[in-house]
C-alpha cells in the first residue's frame, strides 16, 4: 500500500529517530492508513502525536486502546505548570530578596512625616504624598555623599548633633573651597525638597504653586514635612487669597484685611523670582505672602487706593543686599543702631469687597501711576534726553531684573531725589513663630559686617 508523501517522509524521519517503532507491528503504518474512516482519524491524530512524542522523546503507548493525545497534553500541562510555578517562585524569591536589601538600605535614613492636610489643593497634596512615598536616599544620581551622611547622621543620632557634625564640616572649608561653603548649605537644605518635587507633574505644580507650600525640617530622627496653605475666599469673580495671620491695613478711618487676587499674586512672583514651581522658589514666595503683616497704604495718581510692600534687604552676601544696601543706600550711611534694612518692593492698586482690601495688579517703583513716576515727571532740571532713559528703565526693569543684573540708575535717582528705595525699619514687617528681629544687632551677620567695616576704616 502506498502511503502519502507526506506521511512517508515523516514516517522516515521520525523512524530516524525512533527506528524500532513501527517494527513492533502493534502500531503499524499500514493500520493507521487503512481506508476505513475510522482508520483515517486514527492515522491524522497519531501522525501528528506520535511523532512530536518521540522528537521529544515521550513514550507514547502503542495500543489503540489507550488515547496519547488526552494523556500526552494532561502530562504536558503538568509539567509546564510546574516549570511555571519554579519560574515564578524563583522571581518571587528574588523581588523579595531585593526588596529586603533596599529596606535594609532605607532602614538607614530617616522617615519623612507628613504634617498638614490639602484642603483647599488636594491634587497637589495627593502627588506630594506620593512623591514622599519614592524617595531614594541611596541613589547617588539623587544625593551627594555629604548629603546622604547627613541624612545617616540624623537617623543614627538625631537632628541636632547632625547639624552640628555639617556645621563643623562648612567651617573646616577653607582657602578656595570656602566659598563654596554657601552652595553646599544651599543644596543640602532644599535638594531633597527639589527630588520630591520633580515627582510632581508640571501642571498641577503650576496650579497650586504658590498658594501651597511644604517645608522639610529635621526632627528629631525624622524630616517633618510641614504642609500649609493660603487661605482663599470665593467671590462673585476671582478668589482672594490672604495670610493665616489675617494682616490688616487701614484706609479711610476703616480696617481692611490685606488680600490678592490670582493675578497681583503672581505678578508679584515674577518680579521676584524667575520661577515660582521649584521648592526653594515657591518656598521662598508662600513665606513672603504667608508672614507679611506690615503694608503700607499710600494713593497712587489719580486717587487710587494701593498699598506699598517691602522686603529684606539685611543679609550681607546676598544679592539683595549687595544691590540696595551697598550701592544704592551706601554702607557707610547705615545707622548701626538702627533697624533691619528693607527695599521698596512695589505698590498694589487696590479693591474693596467683602472687607478685604484686595491687591489687583502689581506695579514696580518708577511705573506709570506710582510716586516714583510722578517725581520724575515733574523734575525740570533733568534733560529730556536724560528723563527718556530714566523712564525707559522704569518700564522694563522689575526688581529681579535691578538685582540680577544691578541695573540701578533709576533706583538711585528716585532714593536720592526724595523717595528713599532702602528705609530702616525698628518694626516688625514679617511674622515669624520665633522672636521677632527688628534691629541691627538682632542679625548676627549684620554685627559681623559691622566689624569687617570698622576693621576697614569704612565706618
Amino acid at each position: 500500500m502506498m502511503l502519502p508523501a507526506v506521511f512517508v517522509e515523516t514516517y522516515i524521519n521520525i523512524s530516524e529517530v525512533v527506528p524500532n517503532t513501527f517494527a513492533s507491528g502493534r502500531c503499524s503504518p499500514a493500520l493507521l492508513c487503512n481506508n476505513s474512516n475510522s482508520g483515517k482519524t486514527l492515522a491524522s491524530r497519531y501522525r501528528l502525536e506520535w511523532f512530536r512524542a518521540a522528537a521529544a522523546n515521550v513514550r507514547v503507548p502503542y495500543s489503540l486502546n489507550e488515547n496519547p493525545i488526552i494523556m500526552d497534553r494532561s502530562e504536558r500541562r503538568k509539567q509546564k505548570k510546574a516549570k511555571d510555578r519554579s519560574g515564578r517562585l524563583k522571581k518571587e524569591h528574588e523581588v523579595v530578596k531585593q526588596l529586603n536589601a533596599t529596606a535594609k538600605k532605607r532602614s538607614q535614613y530617616p522617615e519623612i512625616v507628613i504634617r498638614g492636610s490639602g484642603v483647599r489643593h488636594a491634587e497637589f497634596f495627593d502627588c506630594l504624598r506620593s512623591a514622599v512615598g519614592q524617595v531614594d536616599f541611596t541613589d547617588s544620581s539623587k544625593f551627594s555623599s555629604i548629603e546622604r551622611h547627613y541624612y545617616k547622621a540624623i537617623k543614627e543620632h538625631g537632628a541636632a548633633i547632625a547639624n552640628d557634625l555639617l556645621d563643623a564640616f562648612l567651617n573646616s572649608m577653607d582657602g578656595e573651597k570656602k566659598s563654596l561653603r554657601a552652595s553646599v548649605f544651599s543644596r543640602i537644605v532644599n535638594n531633597l525638597g527639589e527630588v520630591i518635587f520633580e515627582q510632581i507633574p508640571l501642571d498641577i505644580r503650576q496650579r497650586s504653586l504658590p498658594f501651597a507650600n511644604c517645608q522639610l525640617v529635621p526632627n528629631g530622627i525624622s524630616i517633618v514635612l510641614e504642609y500649609e496653605e493660603l487661605e482663599s475666599f470665593p467671590t462673585s469673580g476671582a478668589k482672594i487669597y490672604s495670610s493665616r495671620l489675617k494682616p490688616t491695613i487701614r484706609f479711610h478711618g476703616m480696617d481692611y484685611r490685606v488680600g490678592f487676587f490670582d493675578h497681583a499674586l503672581k505678578q508679584i512672583c515674577s518680579r521676584m523670582k524667575e520661577e515660582h514651581i521649584s521648592y526653594a522658589s515657591s518656598g521662598d514666595l508662600f513665606v513672603f505672602f504667608a508672614k507679611c503683616v506690615y503694608f503700607e497704604p499710600t494713593v497712587l495718581y489719580p486717587d487710587q487706593p494701593a498699598f506699598l510692600m517691602w522686603d529684606y534687604a539685611w543679609l550681607p552676601g546676598v544679592r539683595q543686599y549687595d544691590v540696595y544696601v551697598k550701592e544704592v543706600l551706601g554702607e557707610k550711611n547705615i545707622n548701626w543702631s538702627g533697624g533691619i534694612p528693607y527695599y521698596r518692593l512695589g505698590y498694589c492698586p487696590v479693591a474693596f469687597e467683602n472687607g478685604f482690601a484686595v491687591a489687583k495688579t502689581f506695579l514696580t517703583p518708577g511705573y506709570k501711576n506710582t510716586p516714583e513716576f510722578g517725581l520724575l515727571i515733574r523734575d525740570r532740571q533733568l534733560s529730556i534726553e536724560r528723563k527718556n532713559t530714566l523712564i525707559a528703565l522704569t518700564e522694563k526693569s522689575t526688581s529681579l531684573d535691578v538685582i540680577k543684573t544691578q541695573t540701578i540708575e533709576h533706583i538711585s535717582w528716585f532714593h536720592h531725589n526724595g523717595l528713599p528705595q532702602v528705609v530702616q525699619m525698628e518694626r516688625q514687617v514679617f511674622q515669624y513663630s520665633n522672636r521677632p528681629k527688628v534691629m541691627i544687632k538682632d542679625i548676627e551677620e549684620l554685627r559681623i559686617r559691622k566689624m569687617e567695616l570698622i576693621e576697614q576704616g569704612i565706618i
